[in-house]
């Protein structure tokens, strides 16, 4: 199995994530999308989506829940 935690200054699939969502949100509040839900289907990924939730409250004009 791949890691990329094994490469120093390289990121890993959490940081590419958080860049997706951090797009796809701002392109939706801009196009007056004002709530957004999202649906965890990976268990992997509850702490990661935990913390975009952090980042992105009061950073998109948009209800993220």
């Amino acid at each position: 199995m791949f890691c990329f935690f094994q490469f120093y200054g390289v990121r890993g699939a959490g940081f590419t994530l958080f860049r997706i969502f951090d797009d796809l949100i701002g392109s939706l509040a801009r196009h007056g999308i004002r709530k957004v839900l999202l649906l965890n289907g990976h268990s992997g990924n509850s702490a990661t989506l935990e913390a975009m939730l952090r980042e992105f409250y009061g950073r998109h004009s948009t209800f993220i829940c």
